[in-house]
């Protein structure tokens, strides 16, 4: 009876995988179409928090008309790279003067469900605005279409994304998470 039960067990384990690849084909898929912005504070002081909102809110309109009319996100990355000293100018006077550090950068973000959307877990393009020393609570958004409301008009980006996108960041599609693949995921990244 255990001859009969492992071949099929393995057929199964085999298209689990299948289906755990796609899904994380598409969400890399994705994520290679977004910009997130990540602001960090400088503590968890009601002050620090303050500064971050401020500097977020300043940032993002800064970074609305720049960012309007570019077609895809390497065009929004190097437009964002262009004005990289623009937008630590902008986070410093926000920010009341503080010490800022500005980078676009590629961060792994964690699952994060947002009004009317979510988006699974990956690495991401990131803008990452630290304030003074970083070691607050920090805030992100997509900046790239703009899908959060402080980012811009979110219905329109929305659109931008074909319908597979739409769909898995509405909640439509199917988002799976396997510990294992996680697990082998951080395993590859070390070789």
């Amino acid at each position: 009876m255990k001859n009969v039960w492992m071949p099929v067990l393995a057929l199964c384990l085999l298209m689990s995988m299948a289906f755990c690849a796609s899904v994380q084909r598409q969400q890399e898929e994705l994520s290679s179409r977004l910009v997130r912005l990540h602001i960090v504070a400088d503590s968890d002081s009601g002050e620090a928090q303050s500064r971050k909102l401020m500097a977020r809110n300043a940032v993002t309109r800064l970074l609305e008309p720049l960012l309007n009319s570019c077609g895809g996100s390497e065009e929004a990355r190097a437009v964002i790279r262009e004005n990289i000293g623009q937008i630590a100018e902008t986070a410093r006077d926000a920010a009341g003067g503080q010490a800022v550090t500005v980078k676009l950068c590629a961060e792994s973000f964690p699952a994060k469900v947002y009004e009317g959307f979510a988006l699974p877990a990956g690495e991401y393009s990131s803008l990452r605005v630290t304030l003074g020393g970083g070691s607050g609570r920090n805030w992100w958004c997509v900046v790239f279409p703009p899908l959060c409301s402080e980012c811009g008009d979110s219905d329109a980006a929305f659109l931008k994304l074909d319908e597979d996108e739409r769909a898995l960041i509405a909640g439509k599609g199917t988002v799976i998470k396997f510990r294992i693949l996680e697990l082998l995921k951080r395993l590859r990244a070390l070789f």
